[in-house]
This record gives structure tokens, sequence and C-alpha cells, in this order.
């Protein structure tokens, strides 16, 4: 019978990169089993822990892990810990961390608020674009004073001390990128109402509104590089706007409004994966083409992904195929079954790289009895989804 294990929680602040390390190292060997049983080209199965699972499993404010560095550098390597010790799918947890003050930091450089619960569940404040479309409305950005950016530099600048003091330097230390899309910027600060309004009454306002967010997302990519002495090794450029979804937005709109302002990202930074938690079948071929260097899509747990499969070159991977965490905890064995067997069928004639199994939390069931599930969901598809 499963027993939560509870060991995160108690080991002793200092032993906990070594903790870390030892669970790194027992996640490799049992991959490694796995892959001789599989095949080192097995598809891989990967999940997380929803963040909003967090505070509650651990007992703290989500307001103190953002602006407490200490706090921020032991919760998440006891999450972590956590992780390693309770769940079973293939993800290994690396000893980097990224400095956070909140999911939506790359929103406050335009100007919004942007605030927390005790759990971490954002809340967005008023901007008064929001009542005029007026790009007076809003300023440049600084890169160290702008919204929730000095908060940001501090964190990063303590993580990095206590990494030091604490650790001996071990924990990498990372400073974010911006990889928020447009739309979901314009829909948040603007109002999906008014966005909508927008398209018959102002598009000229969309259109400049949206090349605006972009040309300043570029100038933040940019300045980070000059802030952090130069590009790192790792960095890859993304976009994330999940506005970009049927039926909020149709093809046509896409195409009219989405597709110039997305080239103009990627001419100045090359993007090589895109996501939305919606569909992205009806976007999908404009997606590819618009940013030509992208080789890999990753199908979300709402798009149809054997639909998406036989609209698009076989040559494009899917680097990830999102299952969603309601399905991966509450299905039946038939509806199981009968979402392996797609995945089987779509791997046979394309290269799969993963399951994404959706971020857990707790819904009305315990996470003891979340993780149950999720681990009795993994094994059964790692037994059944491999070509």
């Amino acid at each position: 019978m499963f027993t939560l294990n509870r060991a995160a929680m108690s080991i002793p602040r200092a032993d906990l990169y070594k903790a870390l390390e030892d669970r790194i190292e027992a996640k490799n060997a049992a991959n490694l089993r796995y892959d001789e049983k599989y095949g080192k080209d097995r598809i891989l199965i990967y999940s997380t822990l929803e963040n909003i699972a967090l505070p509650e499993l651990f007992g703290f404010d989500m307001n103190d892990f953002l602006s407490d560095a200490g706090l921020q550098m032991e919760m998440t390597l006891r999450e972590k810990i956590f992780y390693l010790d309770n769940l079973r799918s293939d993800n290994n947890q690396p000893t980097d961390m990224k400095a956070k003050t909140g999911i939506y930091t790359d929103m406050t450089v335009y100007g919004m608020d942007v605030t927390h619960d005790a759990n971490g569940i954002p809340n967005f404040g008023y901007h008064p674009i929001a009542d005029k479309a007026d790009l007076s409305l809003l300023k440049p950005f600084d890169f160290y004073t702008s919204g929730d950016m000095p908060k940001l530099h501090r964190m990063y600048k303590e993580l990095q001390k206590i990494s030091q003091d604490w650790y001996g330097g071990k924990v990498c230390v990372s400073f974010p990128i911006f990889i928020r899309g447009p739309l979901d910027i314009y829909v948040q600060m603007r109002g999906y109402e008014n966005f909508v309004a927008d398209l018959g009454e102002n598009p000229g306002f969309i259109h400049a509104f949206l090349r605006y967010i972009a040309d300043e997302r570029i100038r933040w990519n940019r300045e980070r590089i000059s802030f952090l002495g130069g590009a790192r090794p790792d960095d890859a450029y993304q976009v994330d706007d999940d506005w970009v979804y049927v039926p909020f937005v149709s093809p046509q709109i896409f195409d009219e409004y989405i597709v110039p302002v997305y080239k103009v990202i990627d001419g100045a930074e090359g993007i090589t994966h895109f996501h939305t938690c919606g569909d992205m079948v009806p976007f999908a071929n404009g997606l590819l083409k618009v940013f030509s260097g992208m080789t890999k899509l990753a199908p979300g747990g709402w798009c149809d992904f054997e639909l998406l499969d036989r609209i698009i070159d076989p040559g494009i991977v899917f680097s990830s195929i999102g299952t969603r965490n309601m399905f991966t905890v509450f299905s039946t064995d038939e509806q199981q079954r009968e979402r392996f067997e797609a995945i089987k069928r779509v791997a046979r004639h394309r290269k799969v790289m993963q399951i994404s199994a959706g971020a857990l939390t707790k819904t009305h069931i315990s996470i003891e009895e979340t993780i149950i599930r999720a681990n009795r969901f993994f094994d059964r598809m790692r037994e059944a989804i491999q070509p």
C-alpha cells in the first residue's frame, strides 16, 4: 500500500542539496532499467506538481515564497526531493532553479499590477488602457526599475548568494527569459470584450498595440543578455500565447493580426517552441510557417493530437503530447486504453519524444490519492505506449 513519503519536509536545510543528488542518482538508475526493458528510444513520461499544490503541502504562503529568497531556495529543493520520492514518471529533477517573483512578472513591466493569494493564484490589477485605446498610456519599461523588476533582480542576487553560502554554489540560479506572447498580454491588459470590439471598430490599434508589446518583449530579452554578459548556452526562445485558441480567435484573425507580430518576434529571437493550452490544430501550419526554425510541436491536453498528426508534415516531431491532469487522475481504464492506443498509432510513423501528464494538484481527493492515481496512470502508460 502506498504511503506518502514526507522525508522532504524534515531533512535539515543544510543537507537538502546532498539529498537531492542522492535522489537524482536513484532516478537515473531507475530510468536505465526502463531503458533496458523498453529501449533507449522509448517515449518518456513527464509530469510536474502544479505550483498551487505546494503551499498547502509544505505549509507556506506563496507571497512569502515569492519575496523571501531563503524560503524560495529551501522549498524549491524540498519540492524536487518530494517529487522524486513519490512520483514514478520518467523526468528527473535538475539541480538548478530559476529566480521567481511570480508567474506573470513579464506583464508587470507594461504597468500592470499582478498579486497572488496565499496559494499562488494570480490576481490581475486594472490598467487604464482597458478603458481607453491609447498607447500613450504605456511607458517604455526600464529593465531594472519597472514593475516587478526590482524584486526580480533582488531575488536573483540573493538566491545566488544563498546558493554559495549554503551549498557551495552548486545550485545554479538562472534569470528568466521573457516568453509571454503578445495576445496574452493584450487580452489581459485591455480585456477580451474590448479586444473583440477593437476588431470591428479599431483594427489599427490592435496592430499597433501588439507590435508595441512585441517590441518591448524583444528589448527585454536583449537587455537580459546584456545584463548577464551574453546569452547562456541553454537559452531558447518560445512564445506562450494561451489566447491563440478557437473560439477566442479564428484562423482568419490569427492570420491577419497575430502572424505579422509573430514574424517580428521570430526575426529577432528565432523561436523554437510554441505553447497554447488550447487546440493548436487550426493554427498549426501557420505556426510552422511563421516560426521557420521550429521543428517540433507540443500539442496540449485540449488538442486533438491525432487530427494534428494528419494535417502537418510527418517530419515535425511531437516534443510532447499533453494529458490534462483531470484525465490523468480520474479517467476510466477504458478511456486510458483508448488514449494509449491513439498515442501508439501516432508514434508508429512520427517521432514522439514524451507525454506530459498534466501539472498535478489536489482536487477533492487527498494529495496521497492524487499521487496514487497518477502513478498507476504512469505505470499503465509506460507499458502501453511503446511503439
